[in-house]
């Protein structure tokens, strides 16, 4: 394998590392989400709802 066929490194700019993170945000509002709902639909008290997507992740 000579210097020429060496695979090169990836050019990772700001826009990339924005839209992965956008992603991951959008992944865990909609995980966040339907977890909540699901402690709702199994009839978790009101103001404890939000825990339950903490737990479980």
């Amino acid at each position: 394998m000579n210097i020429t066929s060496a695979p090169s490194t990836a050019h990772v700019t700001g826009w990339d590392r924005a839209v992965v993170i956008a992603l991951g945000g959008a992944g865990c509002a909609l995980s966040y989400d339907a977890l909540q709902q699901m402690a709702v639909a199994i009839h978790v008290r009101g103001l404890l709802t939000y825990l339950f997507p903490l737990v479980i992740d």
